[in-house]
């Protein structure tokens, strides 16, 4: 999967940098920029616009994904979005905002917001938002026709209930992380290794790997080789890596 790069509208700077903190938790996402405000969005996207036109892809401004906050100091999110429509970008776009006015939450719809999570929220909320327009963006990102009503409606529809429906002490977000981070290993991973890429206890990592295990996702080995008690190390299934599903409690 190809990494999603994210450009950050958000006015308070502290937000903005826990937004970037997030991201690096993520495996396969980076922030590309954080702007403060209408006017600064409106040289940024104006100076990229630019760039592309001269290097032939004019659609391409450097980022796949905007993070959007609707009340900036000098104007609204949603002008600097239709902005952004306006030159040709068909990325994707998040609200992340205190907003809840009808008129706002239409007018997001409206301009292809497809998430729109209002502050305050988690990690794991934000991780949810930001994986699943990843998952989608990817299954958009290949050239030619889609093959067929089922693959229209993967592409469409929310994750069946089941996938949802996670017993107390796992979450989806969290597991994907880890399922995505194991499958970026050059090699086997111990849970110690993967709790540091993803940011877990050793323990709390190895609950995880040990349902990707127990799911058929992971394959779990004895590592050789090392003083003192022998440790585990888990690696992916082949053809796992982007599977969604129900866990089993930690």
């Amino acid at each position: 999967m190809s990494e999603l790069r994210v450009l950050i509208l958000e006015d308070e700077a502290r937000t903005a940098s826990v937004y970037e903190e997030y991201l690096l938790r993520i495996p396969g996402t980076r922030a590309v920029q954080s702007l403060g405000s209408a006017e600064e969005a409106g040289r940024f996207l104006a100076s990229r616009a630019h760039a592309a036109g001269a290097r032939g892809a004019a659609h391409d401004l450097g980022f796949d994904l905007v993070l959007v906050d609707m009340n900036l100091p000098d104007g609204h999110g949603l002008e600097v979005l239709r902005r952004l429509r306006a030159t040709g970008w068909r990325g994707g776009a998040i609200a992340l905002t205190a907003a809840a006015e009808r008129e706002v939450v239409r007018g997001a719809v409206a301009l292809g917001i497809t998430r729109y999570l209002l502050k305050p929220f988690s990690f794991e909320e934000f991780a949810s938002a930001i994986t699943g327009y990843r998952e989608l963006h990817a299954k958009l990102g290949s050239s030619g026709r889609v093959s067929g009503q089922e693959a229209i409606d993967a592409i469409f529809s929310a994750p069946a209930p089941a996938e949802l429906a996670l017993p107390k002490g796992l979450t989806l977000p969290t597991l994907g992380l880890v399922r995505e981070a194991l499958a970026a290993q050059a090699g086997a991973s111990s849970a110690s290794e993967l709790g540091v890429v993803v940011g877990l206890s050793r323990v709390t990592a190895r609950r995880y790997l040990e349902h990707l295990v127990a799911t058929g996702q992971a394959n779990r080995a004895a590592r050789h080789g090392t003083p003192g008690r022998p440790e585990v190390e888990y690696s992916p299934v082949a053809g796992t890596s982007g599977r969604a599903d129900a866990a089993a409690p930690e």
